[in-house]
């Protein structure tokens, strides 16, 4: 949220979903290169667009006929948890399988 140079970006204060401005977006993708879990995309504008969690109603959630998606309120305890083990999981030491020696290296 601070990469974004506008101010575009915020959490919402109900949901606590990170969701962006149209009005104050200028596109210039900062957010987008930035965002640590890759949950940006680009609309039809080439503006950043992520899920915004539809005001704390999700549509997907709804439509899940199998019931495999839940909704449920974040606190920042959880949201720490969950950036921690993300980037942990994009480290390369957080994947040990990429920098274990697999027999490759010379001696």
């Amino acid at each position: 949220m601070r990469v974004c140079p506008t101010g575009a970006i915020r959490r919402h204060p109900t949901t606590g979903a990170v969701v962006i401005s149209k009005e104050l977006c200028v596109g210039c993708r900062a957010c987008f290169s930035a965002c640590p879990v890759a949950g940006m995309c680009l609309d039809i504008h080439g503006k950043p667009a992520k899920c915004d969690l539809c005001n704390g109603d999700p549509e997907c959630v709804k439509a899940c006929v199998a019931g495999a998606l839940e909704y449920t309120e974040d606190d920042a305890a959880v949201r720490k948890r969950r950036r921690a083990f993300v980037v942990e999981s994009l480290s390369p030491v957080g994947r040990p399988w990429e920098s274990a020696d697999l027999g490759t290296s010379k001696p």
